[in-house]
């Protein structure tokens, strides 16, 4: 296994939504066509060109950043990989000067 990180790569609709279907929720491709590559910034995790991991944020760029779907792939789970990607969107936002950082999740 070989994990590497990143911030904002290019990801295919279809990466997302595979990764999507591998925890339970619908793939949503055809919405993530239009929406990959027009957050604030997404970080991913790949196992050589699998997309594993994945994090999208929200942002004014200015003073608050929303974290959405915080997705590992059940077969990576319990390997700090969210954590990682957890901590690589802080990490950006600090430096880029960004005080506020939020989460959106459902509690189910």
């Amino acid at each position: 296994m070989s994990l590497r990180f990143a911030y904002s790569p290019v990801l295919e609709a279809q990466q997302v939504a595979d990764l999507r279907v591998s925890v339970g929720w619908d793939g949503r491709a055809e919405k993530y066509k239009r929406k990959l590559g027009k957050s604030y910034l997404c970080v991913a995790c790949f196992d050589n060109t699998m997309l594993v991991g994945y994090a999208d944020v929200v942002s004014d760029g200015v003073d608050d950043a929303y974290i959405r779907d915080v997705i590992v792939h059940p077969d990576y789970q319990h390997r700090s990989i969210g954590s990682k990607l957890l901590e690589m969107i802080n990490t950006r936002i600090r430096s880029d000067g960004i005080k506020m950082l939020h989460v959106i999740f459902n509690p189910s």
